[in-house]
Parts: C-alpha cells; sequence; structure tokens
C-alpha cells in the first residue's frame, strides 16, 4: 500500500475544504483571524496544541489525523 505525506497544512485545508467551510467561517469556530487559518493552510506557521484540539473537534477528527504527516 503507497503512503503519501502531507503537511499540516495541507490536511487542515482538505478537511476544510471537504466540510466546505471558508477561511474566514473557520477562524471564527476557532476565535483566530482568516490570516491565521491562511498561514496554517500555507505551511507558514503550525496550529498549537489548544487549535489542533479545536481543528480536531471542528472536523470531528482525532487529533492524529491532523499532525500526522502520513495519510
Amino acid at each position: 500500500m503507497a503512503r503519501y505525506k502531507m503537511t499540516v497544512g495541507k490536511k487542515i485545508r482538505s478537511l476544510r475544504v471537504l466540510d466546505n467551510i471558508t477561511q474566514q467561517e473557520l477562524a471564527d469556530k476557532l476565535n483566530v483571524s482568516r490570516v491565521v487559518v491562511c498561514n496554517w493552510e500555507k505551511d507558514k506557521s503550525v496550529p498549537n496544541k489548544e487549535n489542533i484540539k479545536k481543528l480536531a473537534e471542528v472536523f470531528n477528527c482525532d487529533t492524529k489525523v491532523i499532525t500526522s504527516l502520513i495519510i
């Protein structure tokens, strides 16, 4: 079975697109700015542990889904 590497930012973007929500909507749910979400998705920064937990809640998944580099 092939394994693919995906950055945390790409996973956040993929999950957001699958849930059909905008960067602004995600930012509002996490109580951060849209620019913060944009920077995560572009891998310019990474979410802290608290925001990873919030992301997992928003996307209804385990935190490992977001932080694992292997899909």
